[in-house]
């Protein structure tokens, strides 16, 4: 489960039902990890679908990097949009 929220939910009962909850910075890092060719098509789709503003994916990847707790993965996501 991907959430900001992950005070409220009780890590026992979802180890008992196999459920992992992590915030959306992580998800996205694990996916840069894992498959980065994945990220960088997802920032380039974002992009392309940017109208008003239009955006190159660069500056969505700059966008999401300035979202709660995406700081660090700023160089990461900048270094696939180019």
């Amino acid at each position: 489960m991907v959430t900001y929220n992950v005070r409220d939910f009780d890590g026992e009962v979802l180890r008992q039902h196999e459920v992992a909850v992590v915030t959306p910075p992580e998800l996205v890092e694990r996916l840069l990890d894992d498959e980065p060719s994945v990220v960088a098509l997802a920032l380039r789709a974002m992009a392309e679908r940017k109208k008003r503003p239009p955006m190159s994916a660069a500056e969505v990847a700059a966008a999401v990097a300035r979202q709660q707790g995406f700081g660090a993965l700023a160089e990461s996501l900048r270094l696939l949009a180019d």
